[in-house]
């Protein structure tokens, strides 16, 4: 999955997605998507697939507000990346 800057991309934006894909390629973590490469020609981060999209895309999906303890879960997994 590549995620791309717009174009046209600015100098400022291209410094802060390197700087991005910096640190997002040493971070390993069950809950956190792994960038795989930076690719500054285009500008983009490879990222792996996520089998069942984003947790954006999961939100955009539901027509109603997440339940308490699914929205505990998700804020408890989204912690333990940060660790």
């Amino acid at each position: 999955v590549m995620r791309m800057l717009p174009l046209p991309a600015s100098a400022q934006g291209k410094i802060n997605l390197l700087d991005e894909a910096n640190v997002c390629l040493r971070l390993v973590h069950q809950h956190v998507v792994r960038v795989l490469a930076f690719a500054p020609d285009v500008p983009a981060l490879v990222e792996e697939a996520v089998p069942h999209g984003s947790l954006r895309s999961l939100l955009d999906r539901l027509q109603q507000p997440l339940d308490t303890s699914l929205a505990l879960r998700f804020c408890a997994q989204l912690a333990s990346g940060l660790e």
